[in-house]
């Protein structure tokens, strides 16, 4: 496999399987990510494949699984190397046992860490779930990266559908950041729950229960602000969901378990986001209000500008009339002298 020795497979799937490998030269293991040898041959997926793995190369928050290497093999597939982690994912750690709700809020501040900047370079992950958690000596490591291709052309819905957002579902164009908002608050619920609040026999009855049916309903037990929180992330339009990971982050913040972790997540968060790059106008950040408020400050400031200049041409007319009237009236008081009459 050129550079990489393939010592196991990790995981596969529709679009392409995770290998673990050790570099030829230096010996470091990764877990390298494979698109399938019979959609490589497509120009555009292999060509969007790589460049969401060349974005994912900008990432560099701890809880972000690193990309290092971004290639195409003698086979002719496209991959994508990253830090291969070891450690239980948190699906595993939910079918041993059912989460505390501050433990639960704790895992998501630091997935939304991960996603914060992600979103910041605009890349959305689009298949959020617990298996792609690892809880590795209790920080939670969100691989940030789309390396599922999902929305790379029109006629496929990718990602997993229990996970799912609603327009995704629909095969929506623009799948932005809220769809990943969704998807944390599947895995929130989860984690509160034990089960997912949408279940269904096939793939079609689950579309219609995700697009129609509100979730089942979280008991009392859990306190009343969380249950709106994770209510609000399930939102059918995404307008109605948090516009951003922070804005969810600062409202779960109040019910982590450890609170001086819960504000570091937080803060970490914001760090994440104004290190990223402009997000794309298709994204869920208001780019034209920006520029609007950056016009309008710039003509209010061409405007005190201009009334200062005209401030100091009045000024300095007045003061030429001043030194002319003054020089005036020297000249007449110096004739008067010189001929006595004064």
């Amino acid at each position: 496999m050129g550079k990489y020795i393939v010592e196991d497979l990790l995981g596969y799937g529709g679009m392409g399987s995770v290998v673990r490998v050790s570099h030829i030269q230096s010996g470091e293991i990764l877990a390298l990510k494979t698109m399938l040898p019979g959609l490589a041959v497509d120009a555009e997926l292999r060509a969007r494949f790589l460049r969401e793995g060349q974005s994912a190369e900008r990432l560099r928050g701890e809880h972000v699984a690193r990309v290092l290497d971004v290639g195409i093999l003698p086979s002719n597939s496209p991959y994508i190397a990253m830090e291969y982690l070891q450690g239980q994912d948190l699906a595993d750690q939910l079918r041993r046992r059912m989460l505390r709700p501050g433990e639960a809020v704790d895992y998501i501040l630091q997935a939304c860490v991960g996603l914060a900047e992600a979103h910041a370079n605009g890349i959305v992950h689009r298949d959020i779930k617990p298996s792609n958690q690892v809880l590795d000596f209790g920080i939670s490591k969100t691989p940030a990266l789309s390396c599922e291709l999902a929305s790379t052309r029109s006629d496929l819905v990718m990602g997993t559908p229990a996970y799912m957002s609603p327009e995704q579902m629909k095969g929506a164009k623009g799948v932005d950041a809220r769809a990943d908002i969704w998807s944390l608050g599947i895995v929130l619920y989860e984690c509160l729950m034990g089960f997912r609040p949408f279940e269904a026999d096939s793939f079609s009855a689950f579309v219609l229960k995700v697009s129609n049916e509100p979730p089942r309903a979280i008991p009392s037990r859990i306190p009343h602000g969380l249950q709106s929180i994770v209510m609000r992330c399930l939102a059918k339009d995404r307008e109605d969901r948090f516009p951003t990971v922070i804005a969810l982050a600062n409202k779960l913040a109040a019910f982590a378990e450890n609170g001086h972790a819960a504000k570091l997540s937080v803060a970490r968060a914001q760090i994440m986001m104004r290190r990223g790059v402009a997000p794309q106008p298709t994204m869920f950040v208001a780019v034209e209000p920006t520029h609007t408020t950056l016009r309008v400050r710039a003509t209010a400031l061409r405007s005190t500008r201009q009334r200062a200049r005209s401030v100091i041409a009045s000024n300095y007319l007045l003061a030429l009339l001043v030194l002319g009237t003054c020089s005036i009236a020297m000249v007449i008081t110096g004739v008067m002298m010189i001929y006595g009459r004064w």
